[in-house]
């Protein structure tokens, strides 16, 4: 993986890219608290593809501004155009799940495979919506109170994270240090510009979407296991993989399962 820095407008982007730009493109998108590290072992485990793995705004070593949900895909887009990827894959975990939505909903001559890990097209109503930036604001104020160390800490102890507790500690220390490589202010920022809450609701526009499309969930996620299930409902053609004894994060608590099954997905 070589390294490298690309600067849309105000804003400089940290990526890791593999693999020759003649090959097909997959981009890998992490969650909240991630980085490009996140799908690291996963995408080097897949042969054929070049492979570009982004710092979303406000992660790892992106140095960024202010950004909303709208502008990360815009400059998502540029990134790629400056990459010679006119089309591409996207694989996204979570908050990337629903940038990977965002931008097969608004760039469909873009993208050519989405594969979204324990994500969701966003919040239907205004009112559901107004209430998640409320909860994104205190988190926000969490942050700035107590620091990056203790939010982590709180973090990791969610119900949505519960199913980790059972990952080995050498397992709980990587995931911890790739949080750590976040900073305050960044975290900020994605919570307030690039929350649900903040985002538009794309329930409507997913029997739109013309790309196959592969939701993956550990089963014992229920809350985003019923989403997949709606997901599908607007959009039939979406495959769903449930992945048994794992929870909101699959490629962390069955990484071996999730990888081999990507292998298989890309191999289509």
């Amino acid at each position: 993986m070589k390294a490298y820095n690309v600067k849309i407008r105000s804003r400089s982007y940290h990526l890791l890219i593999e693999g020759s730009d003649e090959l097909p493109t997959i981009l890998w998108l992490h969650g909240f608290t991630g980085s490009s590290q996140t799908f690291l072992k996963t995408a080097t485990s897949i042969d054929g593809f070049r492979h570009v793995l982004l710092d979303l705004a406000g992660h790892g070593q992106t140095i960024s501004t202010e950004c909303n949900y709208a502008e990360q895909l815009t400059d998502i887009i540029a990134i790629m155009t400056q990459l010679g990827s006119e089309h591409f894959n996207v694989v996204g975990y979570s908050m990337g799940g629903r940038v990977a939505l965002g931008l097969a909903c608004e760039y469909p001559e873009k993208v050519t495979r989405l594969v979204i890990e324990s994500s969701s097209p966003g919040l239907a109503t205004e009112e559901e919506r107004a209430e998640r930036r409320h909860s994104d604001q205190k988190l926000a104020q969490r942050l700035e109170t107590n620091g990056l160390e203790a939010f982590i800490d709180f973090w990791e102890g969610i119900p949505l994270f519960e199913s980790q507790r059972i990952l080995s500690t050498a397992v709980k220390e990587h995931l911890r240090k790739q949080r750590e490589n976040n900073t305050v202010v960044g975290l900020q920022e994605s919570l307030y510009g690039m929350g649900t809450g903040s985002q538009p609701s794309y329930w409507d526009k997913l029997s739109d979407i013309n790309c196959p499309v592969t939701c993956i969930v550990g089963l014992l996620d229920n809350k985003y296991v019923s989403i997949a299930n709606a997901m599908r409902l607007k959009q039939p053609s979406f495959e769903i993989e449930g992945v048994p004894d794992a929870g909101h994060a699959v490629h962390i608590e069955k990484s071996g399962y999730f990888n081999n099954y990507l292998k298989k997905v890309f191999k289509n």
